[in-house]
């Protein structure tokens, strides 16, 4: 692909993702190309600020082994991945059935579909809308390494502080 493929490539995402993060009420990401092999963005990339936690974990192993996981069809495989995505870059997601609908509607499944995977792995948080109880672990998880790193950081600056 060449570079204005790419460039038209990109807008479009940032277009439709843009959509699907205005509905869920999710902060804006900016999409920016990774390295297949880190997963880190290369130096080229888009340099516009992204929200601090863009990735999360997925553990292939746990997931192909879950019997909830299983029996669903491919169309809502994808639901589920795509859903896990907007919850963990959103905070979660709507309460409102329509507007978790939008989100997925490009994946060619019926709202029974949707119903189904919402049935099996989402749960309410309140009239915050809905997630996961592994992503809100990985979410906790990720907040308390988020911590301890800062204040790990703290310390060292505060001891190599000139006098």
């Amino acid at each position: 692909m060449n570079e204005s493929g790419r460039e038209a490539f990109r807008a479009t995402t940032n277009a439709l993702r843009d959509d699907a993060v205005r509905i869920a009420g999710a902060p804006r990401v900016t999409l920016a190309a990774c390295e297949p092999s880190t997963g880190k963005e290369p130096k080229s990339a888009i340099a516009t600020p992204v929200a601090p936690s863009t990735w999360f974990r997925q553990d292939a192993g746990y997931l192909l082994s879950d019997h909830r996981f299983v029996v669903l069809t491919n169309t809502q495989r994808g639901m589920y991945i795509t859903l896990v995505a907007h919850a963990w870059s959103g905070g979660g997601l709507s309460a409102d059935d329509e507007d978790v609908y939008a989100l997925v509607r490009g994946s060619g499944g019926t709202r029974k579909d949707l119903e189904r995977v919402l049935k099996a792995f989402f749960t309410a948080q309140g009239p915050n809308g809905r997630s996961t109880p592994e992503l809100e672990a990985d979410r906790t998880r990720a907040r308390e390494i988020s911590n301890k790193r800062s204040y790990a950081a703290s310390q060292r600056r505060d001891r190599n502080a000139p006098d």
